[in-house]
């Protein structure tokens, strides 16, 4: 479609409504400026006989490329079943796309310009927004990049885009040239012709039929959106597309997690005590743009921040979405020794033993405002009621969506893409911490050919890139018990001679050269996490050579931005408390991992089910405790 109005050479910059909200993709089939205009009609001006003909790089924010943003993100985001699906925005392109106009004009200087999204290996271009809405959706959905899934008329093979338009996005069909009966403007319509029948009586010929040309084929919608709210899958079952997303992204806390969120309003009591921090699940995130004009108003920057959105514990079915920089792990949390002795201080409600949350946040505000009736002494029972279940959630794991039984080339047992560690999710090309040292490691008899200790590696953690996990079957003396093995090459930190550390910092955050060029056999496309800030990440393993441990040895996720978290005074940690200090350090990568590790003890196949074990021994754990205190 040519542009509306104006030069179609100029840049003009639109404006994103207030309180946008903004869609990421995961994933992209793109494959870059293979895909894009010759880069010689990018250039510059190519005239063709004294005419133009050349192809504009347009900014994602100009008007153009900003409309189709807006069009696009509000159906995707609709397919997608979310809210407010109006207010949503497409964040960028899918990665190896570039939204170009071309621009061609006729020999008496009429310009004109039509904007094409180009990157796609199913198609030279994307003509219109409508056109990309369902490739968009298939993009961040799809688990595989297969392209049958995608319903995009390039990638389905139809023929007419009002076929589209109509089959998956709704809108009303309607004739097109393809699909008008065509007319006479010299005389009236003819009735048509039919070609005569035989009077033999040995044979009738049939009369002469044939497809009505008013009538359009619609090619049944591949998906139907948006999505059944009843075949949902359950909230404890995660797909792949979960683990593509959260590795490949980086993402520090991953859904279904607990995690330690730092709530927008504390509760405080009146000694001044406060309820600073609550443990919650993660359930979703959400991207959110600030944008900030100059005085003049003739420029604008925007940035762009990452928020969780979150459910507290024992808080009945209360969002609460924070910034990420309010969010730490569960084990780099500790609670105060002046929050205990006030806590211990409150009196449990009389009904406590059949009640597992009261409602804390006012339900028609997202950003964790309070309710008007909340107080210190109503709260802290239930405080101490989310404290204890997700201490409790520490002792369990459960292996995450199955891949195939009696297959792996390490094992007989049952494959599976991940784990569920305690409060933590780990995937399949994981970078996990290991709880033993590279001393012991070198020190077993049976492994040779590895990297020795050298410059205190065997003072910090070692790392395993886990390349498969495992549950098997092991024979004890109460029977065939089921254990978990995970395998996978091994990598340890060096100083790294390339590090800067930036005046003013304790501490830079900046990536090294070595941690860019790593790269592992399996996996690569997952990136590995930054190294611990002044190291780089050294193989250990050597040829392929990969290693297989059991439970006790996984010591849990590796946390790379953790000492930098805005909810840490590590200054004041250090000084204060030495243990939760080493704590943080091991989840950083910087002393041992055991100093950090759940107890884990127990399995059970179903999360659901060792989240309904917590609360019931959290709830007796903490009428025991108050017990021993209020005796009547």
């Amino acid at each position: 479609m040519p542009s509306k109005g104006g030069n179609p050479e100029e840049i003009v910059l639109g404006a994103i409504p207030p309180n946008t909200r903004f869609l990421s993709f995961p994933r992209s089939d793109g494959l870059g400026p293979s895909r894009w205009p010759p880069s010689s009609q990018r250039s510059g001006l190519v005239r063709i006989d004294g005419r133009l003909n050349y192809f504009l790089p347009l900014p994602l924010n100009d008007k153009t490329p900003l409309s189709w943003r807006l069009k696009v993100g509000a159906k995707v985001a609709e397919m997608m079943g979310k809210a407010d699906a109006d207010d949503y925005c497409l964040a960028g392109w899918p990665e190896g796309y570039e939204f170009f106009m071309h621009v061609t004009s006729k020999l008496d200087g009429t310009k004109r310009g039509d904007p094409y999204l180009y990157g796609s290996p199913h198609t030279a271009k994307f003509r219109s927004a409508n056109e990309f809405i369902p490739h968009a959706y298939w993009l961040m959905t799809t688990t595989t990049l297969d392209k049958s899934e995608c319903a995009c008329r390039y990638c389905g093979g139809i023929k007419l885009q009002s076929d589209v338009n109509q089959a998956v996005l709704g809108a009303p069909a309607r004739l097109t040239a393809q699909s008008r009966p065509p007319k006479s403007s010299l005389s009236p319509e003819k009735p048509a012709k039919t070609r005569p029948v035989s009077s033999s009586n040995s044979s009738v010929a049939p009369p002469y039929t044939s497809r009505s040309r008013n009538t359009t084929r619609i090619r049944e919608p591949k998906i139907i959106f948006p999505l059944d709210k009843r075949k949902e899958p359950p909230m404890d079952l995660y797909t792949s597309r979960n683990r593509y997303t959260e590795l490949h992204e980086g993402r520090d806390f991953r859904d279904g997690e607990i995690v330690i969120i730092r709530l927008p309003h504390p509760i405080k009591s009146a000694e001044g005590v406060l309820i600073e921090f609550w443990p919650s699940w993660v359930a979703d995130i959400e991207y959110r743009k600030h944008i900030t004009r100059d005085i003049e108003g003739a420029s604008f920057s925007v940035k762009e921040e990452l928020f969780l959105v979150t459910k507290p514990l024992c808080a009945e079915e209360a969002i609460v979405k924070v910034p990420t920089s309010s969010v730490i792990p569960h084990r780099a949390w500790l609670i105060s020794k002046e929050l205990q002795t006030r806590l211990l201080q409150v009196r449990l409600p009389r009904d406590f033993k059949t009640s597992v949350s009261i409602p804390i946040f006012d339900p028609n505000d997202c950003m964790g405002k309070l309710l008007p009736t909340i107080t210190f002494d109503l709260v802290a029972p239930y405080f101490a009621l989310a404290v204890q279940t997700a201490a409790h959630m520490d002792i369990y794991w459960s292996p995450m969506y199955c891949i195939d039984a009696g297959s792996g080339p390490r094992s007989s047992g049952t494959l599976y893409q991940g784990l569920w560690w305690g409060t933590e999710r780990i995937w399949l090309h994981d970078l996990a911490r290991l709880t033993i040292s590279h001393l012991e490691l070198v020190s077993h008899d049976r492994l040779r050919n590895l990297l020795p200790v050298m410059e205190g590696s065997e003072t910090r953690t070692l790392f395993m890139r886990i390349h498969q996990v495992a549950v098997v079957e092991r024979v004890t003396p109460d029977g065939m018990v089921p254990v978990c093995q995970v395998s996978g090459p091994i990598f340890c930190t060096l100083r790294d001679p390339h590090f800067e550390n930036r005046p003013g910092n304790v501490m830079s955050p900046e990536e090294s050269l070595a941690f860019e060029a790593l790269k592992t056999a399996e996996g690569n496309h997952f990136p590995l996490p930054r190294p611990p800030a002044g190291f780089k990440f050294v193989p250990v393993t050597f040829d392929n050579q990969e290693v297989t441990l059991e439970l006790g040895q996984l010591a849990g996720r590796y946390y790379p931005k953790l000492f930098f978290n805005s909810c840490l005074d590590m200054f004041w940690i250090r000084d204060n408390s030495p243990q939760w200090y080493q704590s943080i350090a091991a989840m950083a990568g910087f002393t041992l991992g055991r100093h950090s590790a759940p107890d884990i003890q127990f399995l059970k196949w179903k999360r659901s089910e060792a989240a309904e074990l917590s609360r019931k021994a959290a709830r007796q754990d903490v009428m025991t405790e108050w017990g021993k205190i209020h005796k009547k």
